[in-house]
């Protein structure tokens, strides 16, 4: 059976009934044959959820006026009913007709809520792909943007339920008097603008010992990703053990991964793996088992990992997954891609130090062991590239081209670096390096890594200094004599 619109939503607290909601937005109960002639007077079907709304509530201003999408920020006033006789309503004053006629706005569909821009912005109800009968989608309109049209929600009803609070300039003390969905919803809204201080400072000011154990797990969240591990560790705690769900041992995992990364004890790598065991058998949805997988990539996990899969199979089993769906490439670039050690699982991080060989050495090695144990020689990882000479690209920040060395030159792409490009001193390009096996037959592991330390350690990579590999691009005889591989060296942040 479909589920009717709004069903088991919670109006409570919704609408704020003030004296200027009451005059500009809300109307009284609408009936069917009111409807019914609004619908013919716009020319368009209303969706049945914003029928379902009207009915409950006329119009009006919401508490919650905030919607977030990947590319918009939206900040609603109010809500359109249908009694004309306010003014902001569908066949109102200043309603979809007036916001068409006098505003230049296309003639899309229907206006159905203002924003705080005074009318420079409008959402819509955009029936375009779905005909005068149809569901129309939730767009905002920009007037300011020659029209630009964005869309919000495939629905009325997702707009509706997507909204959330504004909890950027709120006071302390207007926050402690929200209630519970509204305070899950403003931490929600801070938390994804990374506004972590703020969260943990309105949590605290509330009082621990008053948080549910969603707005503990939020606040646990909140002092992980602001480096407080410890702290996140302390409330986590706090939380009743029959209320742990899974994100509860994956935030745990989070902790023990990161309070020391990336100079962890192996007791702590064994603890966070053991966390996210926990967390995959308790994972009703998959979303929590790839935030496991995520940290254990990205906080170099593996190795730990290989040594500890009898105690961790779980995370073993959907790590090896991870690895063969999500980290390999889609396709290789041709059939000689099979042929080369893509260097996937080399464990390194890029640095200012200009290592000689022994050093470079005993760095690699350890490195490498925290990652795939002591005998990572022996493993496949440790397939040589069978070449004499190769040519690898990769992207860096330079101040002159003095910086390169003289086996070194700028990709094609750049025929001349002009001062007035440079941002912050610097120029961002492309660099071609051709490096030749010390042995005149072959590259080992070590060797590639140890020779591209050295060519990026003279000059700027930003955060990009965590090496994820080589992409075979084809070969070329275009910087020597003869047809050379070409690579792409991959970083990460």
């Amino acid at each position: 059976m479909d589920m009717k619109p709004f069903e088991n939503f919670d109006w409570t607290n919704f609408w704020n009934d003030s004296d200027y909601a009451k005059k500009a937005y809300i109307g009284k109960a609408p009936t069917d044959e009111e409807i019914s002639e609004i619908e013919k007077e716009l020319g368009y079907k209303l969706p049945q959820s914003y029928i379902e709304l009207i009915k409950k509530h006329n119009g009006g201003i919401p508490v919650l006026r905030v919607f977030l999408t990947d590319d918009y920020e939206i900040n609603i006033t109010g809500i359109f009913g249908i009694d004309r006789t306010k003014c902001h309503s569908l066949c109102g004053e200043l309603g979809s007709a007036f916001m068409i006629s006098e505003w230049g706005y296309p003639n899309i569909g229907i206006a159905v809520a203002d924003t705080i821009s005074g009318g420079h912005d409008m959402i819509f109800l955009d029936y375009r792909a779905c005909g005068k009968d149809g569901e129309p989608k939730v767009v905002v309109v920009d007037q300011e943007s020659d029209y630009h049209i964005g869309v919000l929600a495939d629905t009325f009803e997702d707009f509706i339920k997507g909204l959330t609070i504004d909890a950027t300039e709120m006071e302390n003390e207007d926050f402690a008097l929200l209630d519970e969905n509204q305070k899950c919803l403003a931490i929600k809204f801070l938390q994804e603008i990374q506004e972590e201080e703020r969260v943990i400072e309105l949590l605290n000011y509330v009082g621990i010992e008053n948080l549910s154990a969603e707005l503990m797990g939020m606040l646990a969240r909140s002092y992980n990703n602001n480096n407080q591990e410890n702290e996140a560790m302390r409330i986590m705690d706090m939380i009743p053990e029959e209320e742990r769900k899974a994100v509860w041992y994956y935030r745990y995992g989070y902790s023990y991964a990161s309070r020391c990364f990336p100079h962890n004890s192996e007791a702590d790598n064994l603890k966070a793996l053991e966390m996210f065991e926990k967390a995959i058998e308790k994972a009703e949805e998959g979303k929590v088992i790839e935030w496991c997988m995520e940290l254990v990539e990205f906080h170099l996990l593996s190795g730990a990992l290989e040594k500890n899969k009898s105690q961790t199979p779980l995370v073993y089993e959907h790590y090896k997954k991870y690895k063969n769906e999500d980290v390999t490439p889609e396709a290789p670039a041709n059939d000689q891609q099979h042929k080369y050690n893509n260097l996937f699982d080399v464990n390194w991080i890029f640095d200012k130090h200009d290592y000689s060989a022994e050093e470079f050495e005993a760095k690699f090695n350890e490195k490498m062991a925290q990652r795939l144990g002591e005998n990572w020689r022996e493993t496949e990882c440790n397939a040589p590239i069978e070449e004499a000479e190769i040519l690898v690209t990769y992207e860096a920040w330079i101040e002159s081209l003095e910086q390169l060395y003289d086996n070194e030159c700028l990709t094609d792409d750049y025929e001349e670096l002009l001062e007035e490009e440079k941002e912050d001193g610097m120029w961002q390009v492309d660099i071609r390096a051709h490096l030749k096996a010390d042995n005149g037959k072959s590259f080992s592991v070590q060797e590639i890594v140890w020779k591209l330390q050295k060519l990026m350690a003279n000059k700027e990579l930003g955060d990009h200094v965590f090496f994820e590999g080589i992409d075979y691009e084809g070969s070329s005889s275009d910087y020597t004599a003869h047809e050379v591989p070409m690579f792409y060296v991959v970083c990460g942040s």
